[in-house]
């Protein structure tokens, strides 16, 4: 089932297509799929990927007590299917739409029911156990002891049904793709190779990253613990910081990542418009800022092929010229202005409204 750098697959492999690396229990859902030719099967997965994302981040804004127009509500789906990273899960026919979806109403959940059994963190956990690194985004499980205590036997019981599936060995493979995965333990990528498709936050650091990664991550629990609060307004901004960490912690080489800061955007965005001293600015120029990334770094990757050569002194700096680095700096350090200001958090006024 699983290959790995130091398992490569067979020679009948196709080159270029990536092996299988999520674990044992998430391939059922897909075996209906199978069973259709791989056009039918790619547009059924995509159509329902997109409708559970935009459904989602309705469902998100509905709690929050935002109505909207079916002439606004397809222009929400317009903006999330043009979100250039959406636009690259699509490409690759990747799970991360479902992720979306998922997260929005994980948010969802959370503002209307947030002592809910196993509500909203069973909405985080389907991301949280195929794609690891989006366990952050349960950074609110940790202002109470009963929702870790929920967390356990909602993994205990995800991995006992997927061990009785598919028994101990294919597990056993799922570590070591844990461990080595498409290679992102490997050496960075050279500039040359940046394209629309990549996103290496810490591409300057080589094989260094990973210890950053670990600093970070230990440093967003330890912050978490330290604002520990279950007034809604901080477990609001403590799920979107938990989002909008996502990219930076997940090991990946990949764009994919940046879609995790569509809930945090959302939730963002809705508090300011209703905050008597909001502000949109920051916000707004984060998301430009993602919104532009793949397109800049595949501009100046060019500058390495001599395509653009009078561009070619910008070379050495495009892995700290990445916009989707900038804007996942300025949200994360937004939400942490606005949690540390007065505990303010992100508070959704009653009497505010946006339709």
């Amino acid at each position: 089932m699983y290959y790995t750098p130091s398992r490569p697959a067979a020679p009948s492999h196709p080159g270029g297509v990536f092996p299988y690396l999520y674990p044992p229990v998430v391939i059922v859902p897909f075996i209906p799929l199978a069973l259709l030719p791989f056009w039918v099967a790619a547009g059924i997965w995509v159509t329902v990927s997109l409708v559970v994302a935009v459904f989602g981040a309705k469902t998100l804004l509905n709690a929050y007590g935002v109505r909207l127009s079916s002439a606004k509500m397809l222009l929400l789906a317009y903006g999330i299917f043009a979100f250039a990273p959406t636009l690259i899960w699509i490409k690759l026919g990747q799970v991360t739409g479902i992720f979306v979806g998922s997260l929005c109403f994980a948010a969802a959940s959370l503002e209307r029911n947030p002592d809910g059994r196993f509500g909203w963190l069973g909405f985080v956990l389907l991301p949280a156990v195929v794609k690891p690194p989006y366990a952050v985004t349960m950074a609110p499980a940790l202002n109470d002891y009963r929702r870790v205590l929920r967390v356990a036997i909602l993994g205990i019981a995800v991995i006992a049904v997927s061990v009785l599936l598919f028994g101990i060995e294919a597990h056993e493979a799922y570590l070591g793709v844990l461990r080595e995965g498409k290679g992102w333990h490997l050496d960075a990528l050279p500039i040359s190779k940046f394209s629309f498709f990549v996103f290496r936050p810490f591409h300057v650091l080589g094989s260094a990253r990973v210890v950053l990664r670990g600093v970070l991550l230990v440093s967003l629990v330890g912050y978490v613990l330290g604002r520990r609060s279950r007034r809604s307004h901080v477990e609001r901004a403590l799920f979107a910081l938990g989002c909008a960490a996502v990219p930076v912690l997940h090991p990946t080489v990949n764009t994919l990542a940046l879609n995790a800061l569509i809930p945090a955007y959302l939730i963002v965005f809705v508090s300011e418009f209703r905050r008597s001293d909001g502000t949109l600015t920051v916000p707004l120029l984060s998301l430009v800022l993602v919104q532009v990334h793949p397109y800049t770094t595949s501009v100046l990757s060019w500058t390495g092929t001599g395509a653009l050569s009078p561009l070619e002194p910008l070379i050495p700096l495009v892995p700290v010229l990445q916009p989707g680095l900038w804007g996942v700096v300025t949200l994360v350090a937004f939400i942490v202005y606005r949690i540390e200001r007065d505990e303010g958090g992100l508070p959704l006024p009653e009497d505010g409204s946006v339709c």
